[in-house]
């Protein structure tokens, strides 16, 4: 599935270290935090920029590394939210599902999305 949107290379985080296998990039946008985002600075190269949706990137790295970092945080816009909805219902934009559950399914999502057993999206049903 990755291959098919243009990945080059998969990189299996349970069993590989990305920071080992990645060096002189460019950006790195770092959606998880703590520890991952503490090893990220590692792959990029002088003058590149780390941008998290999680965290504040850490001054002292930017630093000491030579980078540029920026906390990225999204706005809810119910406008942009219909715009999105739209363009899934023409197709234009294909969200990856994995299954539809019922809402009384709700933590039984919770563990599947935990536990990283699901390949794309769940829903849940309202009605």
């Amino acid at each position: 599935y990755l291959k098919s949107l243009g990945v080059e290379e998969v990189i299996v985080y349970r069993s590989e270290r990305f920071e080992q296998k990645l060096k002189n990039l460019d950006a790195v946008v770092g959606l998880i935090g703590g520890e991952t985002l503490a090893r990220s600075y590692q792959s990029l190269k002088s003058g590149g920029i780390i941008v998290s949706t999680v965290a504040t990137p850490d001054p002292a790295e930017l630093g000491k590394r030579q980078l540029r970092g920026q906390q990225f945080l999204m706005k809810r816009n119910a406008s942009q939210l219909a715009d999105l909805a739209n363009m899934v219902d023409l197709g234009v934009v294909k969200p990856k599902l994995s299954q539809v559950l019922p809402l009384a399914d709700a933590p039984k999502a919770h563990d599947l999305s935990q536990k990283g057993k699901t390949k794309g999206k769940i829903v849940l049903q309202v009605a």
